[in-house]
């Protein structure tokens, strides 16, 4: 199987940590991972804003939320 057709994702986990939005950046900045999946069930929109707001924008379009 060619794994060229495969790209990497993490997914965050369910509640926010000081220090999330730096290693969002550092792992979508080193390449380790292609997207990450922003997973915050109980999140408001704010909450949310505000993390996505602390992560450069080049790195944004990389996030997916759910």
């Amino acid at each position: 199987m060619d794994k060229t057709n495969f790209i990497k994702i993490a997914v965050t986990v369910p509640y926010f940590y000081r220090g999330e939005s730096e290693d969002i950046a550092r792992i979508l900045g080193s390449g380790e991972v292609d997207m990450v999946h922003v997973r915050k069930p109980d999140a408001s929109v704010e909450d949310i804003k505000s993390l996505i707001s602390a992560i450069v924008p080049r790195l944004r379009k990389q996030l997916t939320l759910h």
